[in-house]
């Protein structure tokens, strides 16, 4: 594994908590987000986020708006057809995604692959459960070959352009304003069957209990009768009754006595849906079209007409199985004009148990007070991301001594955009400041946003720096900005309205540097005492000065001065330094000064 991979603030959390075997969490694991100054800048050769799309017409174009959203809030982002890198067979796309991986500057930690499996194939894979061959992405981003993926992975299923729009259109304008109205944020629903000796009743009134007590919710049940009758246990050890039972978290009672509804169907699921809800978890029995029990088919997806995109967490067999005859049950959900932002299902039939402890290491990764002994208050996660919580549960399943755990690691997959952040509290308004303009060739802007939030500050899609809000004012050094350009100031935190705003030059009249053949020289440079500021341009007059140290600050500033003028270090630390210099001509020329 690469150890620079591990500096990005998504990225990081997967590897932190209880993994103690196959990493090092002591030297992988930080205990604050690090500086991101820089980190993310876009280069001609490598990219955090990187999107495989085939060559559809139209495809490419959409997916930029896309990009340029994630570029403005800090994250790096490449586009790549599958013309591009030279087909769309198995072997080739996986081959494109090693070398970025094991090559790259900046090599992708998330990977979007857009489109069906006819454009865009799943690799096979022997299912252990049915001994059957299945389909499965994390064969793309098992780099190293024991089963776990290095990258985080997603698949947008879209066959057509119209689909395409559709979907981003909807995500973009969720995170950009998020639903205004309390009934989405108060009631997730639960679902699940009740059949004789399955632990798949009990997970589900688990993750329910945790929605009241842990999350503060007032969560709906849809629930089902399959096979059995409901009596005083759960089919579950004692251990663990007692661990999320009433003598531990207090998730669930002692017995299922108290459950009598068991009316669920898919016109109750429609309405919930429809009223407002940011999640759904459905425990059941499930096939390529849909869940069994309570019965909700890919049919019934039509019922759907809420605006507000939701989340589905799918623990059943098949429901994924994007290789399916006609659309499978997650491509439906994705697919449709009013369906889900985002779906985690399985491709493949599943292991009970594996399925079991992947599940709650799934909600742990989401919510990390699901299960607080478990991640011992080391997990940083930035926001709330299905596809990463996919990508942790995976890496905690494998540490945890389970055996046949294949199909489970393999079969789960995440189908939607991997940075679309599950808003399960009524988001609040930032608290940001900083100026509305700039000034030709300046290298300092400040801002102050509210402690946790993540700052970017973007120009002509590229980022110029990120780093974590304090509450404070913070100063980033940027390369020098000309009126051409447009300063992008943008700051999302979890459950948060991201923060977007325009900040354009102050002046007209000033000229950009690049009109004038570098009129302006420092020498010597670097220097230890004394450092003449000369010009090869005689009819260019000095006006004044701005001295900064490395991180923006504002150190000396000095006006009405004469060529050749002489720079002082007059006791400054050793050091980089940077020089704002203004001529009569209207340049401002920016310059690096180093202090031995």
């Amino acid at each position: 594994m690469k150890s620079h991979i591990l500096k990005t603030i998504f990225f990081i959390a997967i590897f932190c908590g209880n993994l103690t075997n196959n990493i090092s969490a002591s030297v992988i694991c930080p205990v604050s987000i690090p500086e991101q100054s820089k980190l993310f800048e876009n280069t001609d050769y490598g990219a955090e986020y990187l999107i495989i799309t085939y060559n559809e017409p139209g495809f490419v174009k959409k997916l930029q708006e896309l990009q340029a959203f994630r570029i403005a809030q800090g994250i790096s982002t490449k586009i790549i057809t599958t013309t591009e890198i030279g087909g769309n067979s198995v072997d080739t796309i996986k081959n494109y995604i090693s070398e970025a991986y094991t090559s790259w500057d900046i090599p992708p930690n998330v990977i979007l692959l857009v489109g069906d499996h006819d454009k865009i194939p799943g690799p096979a894979f022997q299912s252990g459960k049915k001994q059957k061959t299945d389909i499965s992405d994390n064969y793309y981003v098992d780099i190293d070959g024991d089963d776990l993926p290095e990258i985080t992975i997603a698949r947008l299923p879209i066959k057509d352009l119209f689909n395409l729009t559709n979907y981003i259109d909807r995500i973009l304008a969720f995170e950009t304003s998020p639903p205004d109205y309390s009934a989405y944020y108060n009631h997730p629903v639960t679902s699940m069957s009740w059949t004789d000796g399955l632990q798949n009743m009990f997970n589900a009134e688990v993750t329910n209990g945790f929605f009241n007590v842990g999350l503060n919710k007032e969560p709906v049940r849809e629930n089902a009768l399959f096979n059995g009758t409901v009596g005083d246990s759960w089919f579950v050890e004692t251990d663990v009754l007692n661990y999320f039972g009433p003598n531990g978290l207090n998730y669930i009672p002692v017995t299922p006595a108290d459950l009598t509804d068991w009316s669920g169907n898919a016109v109750n699921i429609n309405t919930n849906l429809n009223s407002g809800a940011f999640l759904m978890v459905n425990l059941d029995h499930g096939t390529e079209l849909g869940w069994s029990s309570p019965e909700y088919w890919k049919s019934d997806i039509q019922g759907i007409n809420s605006a507000d995109p939701f989340f589905i967490i799918s623990i059943n067999d098949l429901n994924g199985k994007f290789n399916w005859s006609s659309d499978c049950f997650a491509e439906g959900l994705i697919n449709h004009q009013f369906g889900a932002a985002g779906v985690i299902a399985s491709t493949t039939n599943l292991n009970d148990i594996a399925s079991t402890e992947y599940y709650f290491a799934l909600i742990d990764a989401l919510w990390d007070n699901f299960m607080p002994d478990v991640n011992s208050g080391n997990n940083i996660y930035p926001f709330t991301l299905p596809a990463f919580a996919n990508t942790k549960a995976k890496y905690h399943l494998a540490e945890s001594g389970l055996t046949n755990i294949g199909s489970t690691i393999y079969g789960y997959h995440y189908f939607g955009e991997p940075f679309t952040p599950i808003y399960y509290n009524f988001p609040e308004t930032l608290n940001i400041i900083h100026d509305n303009t700039f000034e030709a060739g300046v290298q300092s802007f400040e801002v102050t946003a509210n402690v946790g939030s993540t700052i970017c500050l973007s120009s002509n899609n590229s980022i110029l720096a990120t780093t974590t809000g304090t509450g404070n004012p913070i100063s980033f050094f940027l390369d020098s900005l000309n009126c051409n350009d447009t300063l992008i100031v943008t700051v999302t935190k979890q459950n948060y309205i991201r923060y977007s705003a325009d900040v354009v030059c102050s002046s007209i009249t000033k000229i950009p540097k690049t009109d004038y053949e570098n009129p302006i020289q420092l020498f010597p440079n670097p220097a230890n005492d004394v450092v003449q500021i000369i010009s090869n341009q005689l009819t260019v007059k000095l006006v004044s000065i701005n001295l900064y140290n490395h991180s923006g600050k504002l150190i000396r500033k000095e006006k009405s001065l004469f060529f050749p003028y002489q720079i002082k270090r007059q006791g400054l630390p050793s050091g980089i330094y940077f020089l704002q210099i203004e001529t009569d001509k209207n340049i401002l020329e920016s310059q690096k000064l180093i202090f031995k």
